[in-house]
């Protein structure tokens, strides 16, 4: 904190504010102006549940939050006067009909991310992040606002108090099912990611390429079985493009080089029709059986394990709780079931001799 800052907030300790109302936003929230500073701020009524939570917010300093300057008591009521952010929410964008675009999206997800890591570093779960509650700013950056509904992690309570969170956005224990912690935050990261790419919540249309599998891990029912910090998330996030794979369509068909989807054609095309010959091969020498038996240990021992490997049009995204698990799971599983297959495509082979 250089001079001038901490010259500042010294001042608005020590001082009396004189405060101008400029807007009303609606019945417990202002935008007003300090006569003194003339900076111009967010003040809002709040509850004395989280009045304690706005003054430990009232410490903490990140780009990607909107700043808490002071908590006063008025007349026995508590009030948060907090950073006016010049922009616009994402919610007005898609109330316009805008859809970003996967970079664009990616890169407000990590910002999120890193002011989420701020507060969860200080034991605060902000438990309301939606598309009105980030702001892009006219300057570039994105904001997390209004902490009215924030509370402090509590490692011993089985459930929250109070059931707050807005619909869409709020995870499954938001609703007094369980304690909500860093993974509800996550929860919420996942549906807005899914609002940016499409303009809807997960539950009305998925969206698809290479960020469905982390949306769909981000919003799983079960919080276990979502990103374990929003660190773990924001790392998934950055990881190169080759590793956020679309799994639309069979490789070779899922960009549009039109010299791969030839090559992919011709290879294609040779399997199979070596397949079938070989097939039609066995039939005309040791009958119908063997050929069946023949076939039946292509696909046990070429066809499945591709799938599992190459994963095409998502098969496996649609295997209930494969999506939501670890990459480093998902290999394993597929490694495992792979080798189980090729063994029995093996003892299937040699039953034709």
């Amino acid at each position: 904190m250089d001079g001038g800052d901490f010259l500042n907030e010294l001042v608005q300790k020590l001082f009396v504010w004189n405060i101008e109302d400029l807007k009303q936003l609606n019945e417990s929230s202002a935008i007003v102006r300090n006569m003194q500073s003339g900076e111009i701020m967010i003040k809002k009524r709040l509850d004395n549940i989280n009045a304690d939570i706005m003054k430990k917010l009232c410490t903490i300093r990140h780009k990607n939050l909107a700043a808490v300057i002071k908590v006063t008591e008025e007349n026995g009521t508590f009030y948060s006067y907090s950073e006016f952010v010049p922009g616009r929410s994402i919610q007005s964008f898609i109330d316009e009909g805008k859809i970003f675009g996967e970079e664009e999206a990616l890169s407000i997800a990590a910002d999120i991310c890193n002011g989420l890591e701020m507060l969860h570093a200080n034991g605060i779960i902000h438990r309301d992040i939606t598309a009105a509650n980030i702001i892009l700013s006219y300057d570039g950056n994105v904001k997390i606002i209004d902490y009215g509904i924030a509370r402090t992690s509590k490692e011993n309570a089985s459930r929250d108090t109070y059931i707050l969170g807005t619909a869409g956005y709020a995870a499954p224990e938001q609703f007094g099912f369980s304690q909500t912690d860093e993974r509800t935050d996550i929860y919420a990261v996942g549906v807005l990611l899914n609002v940016l790419l499409t303009g809807k919540f997960p539950n009305e249309e998925m969206c698809t390429g290479k960020l469905k599998r982390i949306v769909k891990r981000c919003t799983s029912i079960d919080s276990s079985d979502r990103f374990s910090s929003v660190n773990e998330l924001k790392n998934e996030l950055s990881k190169p493009k080759i590793t956020l794979k679309n799994d639309n369509g069979f490789p070779g068909f899922r960009n549009q080089k039109l010299i791969l989807k030839i090559l992919a054609s011709l290879i294609y095309f040779i399997i199979i029709f070596m397949d079938f010959s070989l097939v039609a091969s066995i039939y005309a020498s040791k009958g119908l059986l063997h050929a069946v038996l023949l076939s039946i240990n292509l696909i046990v021992s070429f066809a499945v394990p591709f799938c599992l490997i190459c994963n095409p049009y998502d098969i496996q995204g649609k295997i209930k709780h494969f999506s939501a698990m670890k990459d480093s799971t998902k290999i394993a599983v597929r490694v495992i079931f792979s080798i189980i297959f090729l063994l029995c495509g093996f003892f299937i082979l040699l039953s034709l001799f």
